[in-house]
C-alpha cells in the first residue's frame, strides 16, 4: 500500500514539475498593447450633406477589445468633416462613436489611431450638383457659355452635353476639362439651368445628368427668321464666328448689313449635318441677287462678297436640302 501511495504521489510531482516546466504559448499577446484597430466601415459612399455614424475599435493580438480609445482625423475635413460623440464612446462598450459628414465632393481617408496602430477607410463625397463653373460671354452677338470642370467632376469627351432650360444649344468645343456652347434660344432667360450630363466622378466613375449650382441670365439668340428683326451687325469687329440653326421649316434669315461705303466681306460657312446649306445675299425688299461659292452647296461654303455703299443686304444661311443643322459662320 504505501508503495502504491508513494507510486501515485511522485507521478503527480513529475506532472507539476513538467507543467511548470511549459510556458504558457499565449501569455506574451495578453500584454494589453494594441495589435490592430478596426473601424466599423472601410468604405463608405454618400452624398454632399449626408452623414453616417460609424465606430473605431482597438484589440490585442488574440482578438481582445482593449479600453484604448482609437482618436479620429480626416485627411480633407473640406470633403468629409468627423466628429467624435464623447457621450457615447467607451460605454458601453470600449470604442471611440463618430459621425462622418460629406462636405463637398471628392474623396478622403478617415484613420482611426490607437497605442501608435492606425487603420483607414475610404469615404467618397458624390456629388448632388455640379461643381464647376459656368461663365457667359456676352460680348459678342450671341451668348457663349462656357462650362469647366472642377477637381472631382470632368467631361466625357465623347459625350458630354450642356442644355440650358432645355434649349438647344451648338456645341463649339469639347474636352475633359471645359464644354462651350453657343445659345440658340428664342428668347431671354432669366436664373436660366444649366444642366450637364455625360460626367467623368474622379476619373473614372461615370455621373449622370447634374444641374450646376450657377444660373446665368441668357439673352436671345439674336439671329431672325424675318428681315424686319433681322440684327444689324456692319460695325462688328471682324473676324467674328457666329453659330445658327438651319431648319428645312423657312428660310433663316441670319443679319442685316448697312454701310455708308463698299464693305468687302468673305463668308465661310460650315455644318454638322448631312445637308445642303447655302449663302444667299437679300435686297429689303427679299429678292436674292446673289449667291456664295455658285450656290453648289459645297461644305465648307464661301461667299465673297462687297455689300454696296449705302445700300442695305440681308446675309442669309439658309438649308437648301437635308437635315436641320447647326453651322458655325465665320465673317471677316
Amino acid at each position: 500500500m504505501k508503495r502504491h501511495f508513494f507510486g501515485a504521489a511522485g507521478a503527480l510531482m513529475a506532472v507539476l514539475v513538467l507543467a511548470s516546466c511549459v510556458e504558457d504559448p499565449t501569455a506574451a499577446l495578453r500584454t494589453g498593447t494594441v495589435d490592430r484597430v478596426a473601424i466599423s466601415r472601410t468604405y463608405v459612399e454618400l452624398d454632399v450633406g449626408d452623414e453616417l455614424r460609424l465606430t473605431a475599435q482597438a484589440y490585442d493580438a488574440q482578438g481582445n477589445a482593449l479600453p484604448d480609445l482609437p482618436a479620429i482625423a480626416t485627411s480633407d475635413a473640406a470633403i468629409v468633416a468627423v466628429a467624435v460623440d464623447d457621450s457615447l464612446s467607451g460605454d458601453p462598450q470600449p470604442q471611440t462613436v463618430f459621425t462622418v459628414t460629406a462636405m463637398a465632393p471628392g474623396s478622403a481617408s478617415i484613420t482611426a489611431t490607437a497605442g501608435g496602430v492606425s487603420s483607414s477607410s475610404t469615404v467618397i463625397s458624390f456629388p448632388l450638383v455640379f461643381d464647376g463653373t459656368v461663365a457667359v460671354d456676352q460680348t459678342g452677338p450671341q451668348d457663349i457659355v462656357t462650362v469647366s470642370s472642377s477637381a472631382s467632376v470632368t467631361f466625357d469627351t465623347a459625350t458630354a452635353v450642356v442644355s440650358i432650360e432645355g434649349v438647344e444649344t451648338a456645341l463649339i468645343s469639347r474636352s475633359g476639362a471645359e464644354l462651350q456652347v453657343a445659345v440658340l434660344n428664342e428668347s431671354d432667360v432669366t436664373g436660366a439651368t444649366v444642366t450637364v450630363s455625360g460626367l467623368i466622378f474622379l476619373g473614372s466613375s461615370p455621373l449622370g445628368t447634374l444641374d450646376a449650382a450657377t444660373t446665368p441670365d441668357i439673352r436671345r439668340s439674336p439671329w431672325a427668321t424675318s428681315q424686319g428683326s433681322a440684327m444689324d451687325v456692319t460695325g462688328l469687329a471682324r473676324p467674328v464666328t457666329m453659330y445658327v440653326r438651319v431648319t428645312s421649316a423657312n428660310h433663316d434669315m441670319f443679319v442685316k448689313y448697312e454701310s455708308a461705303t463698299d464693305l468687302p466681306l468673305t463668308i465661310d460657312v460650315d455644318w454638322d449635318t448631312d445637308a445642303d446649306v447655302d449663302i444667299y445675299w437679300v435686297d429689303p425688299a427679299g429678292s436674292i441677287f446673289a449667291c456664295g461659292g455658285g450656290c453648289t452647296g459645297a461644305k465648307p461654303e464661301q461667299s465673297v462678297h462687297t455689300v454696296a455703299g449705302g445700300a442695305v443686304e440681308y446675309l442669309n444661311i439658309d438649308l437648301y436640302d437635308g437635315d436641320d443643322s447647326n453651322v458655325t459662320v465665320v465673317i471677316q
